[in-house]
């Protein structure tokens, strides 16, 4: 978990200086001019966006410690059951959505309680991976799980799995826990 942990921070750090890189190039190309208002607009909204979900996290992870806890020890000894109910629980959902579109609403709540369960449990062990304990790790992997998001596809692809498995440690039945 340490090396995945520090390569969702480099991939998220690198990706993000990139894309500010590229949209300054592309800004100085297509509308000329100095695009500084802009990237710094952009970097700073990036900056929000990354420290409001910390401190969801961070609020969640204190609302919801017992939740937490055990999403987090699910996650550290059974990862690939974790992941597998993740999809079962999305394919679940989306046959649900494609026969009853009404249901929608209620899974989009359903899923937020999971997430506002399990989201810091992943953030914590993201955080324990970079070496860090206690509340500066589940800081610490909240950033490297926002700034994942920076990177354009790579990025989305790797946040979505982790969050399968986020779903799936909170939705995983108590029966299928014992290993």
């Amino acid at each position: 978990m340490r090396y995945l942990s520090l390569g969702m921070l480099g991939l998220g750090l690198l990706s993000s200086s990139a894309t500010c890189l590229l949209a300054a190039v592309a800004w100085g190309r297509v509308g000329g001019g100095a695009p500084i208002p802009q990237l710094a607009l952009a970097l700073v909204l990036m900056a929000v966006v990354s420290l409001g979900f910390a401190a969801c996290n961070l609020l969640c992870s204190a609302l919801f410690a017992g939740s937490a806890r055990r999403c987090r020890e699910q996650l550290e000894q059974l990862p690939l059951r974790c992941y597998l109910m993740g999809w079962c629980a999305l394919l679940l959902q989306v046959f649900l959505v494609l026969n009853a579109p009404w249901v929608a609403i209620p899974l989009l709540f359903l899923n937020g309680l999971w997430l506002t369960r399990s989201l810091p449990a992943l953030a914590q062990l993201a955080g324990e991976g970079l070496g860090l304990r206690g509340r500066r790790a589940s800081l610490a992997g909240s950033l490297s799980l926002s700034l994942t998001v920076a990177f354009p596809v790579f990025g989305w692809l790797l946040l979505a799995q982790l969050l399968l498995a986020a779903v799936g440690s909170a939705a995983l039945p108590r029966a299928w826990r014992a290993a």
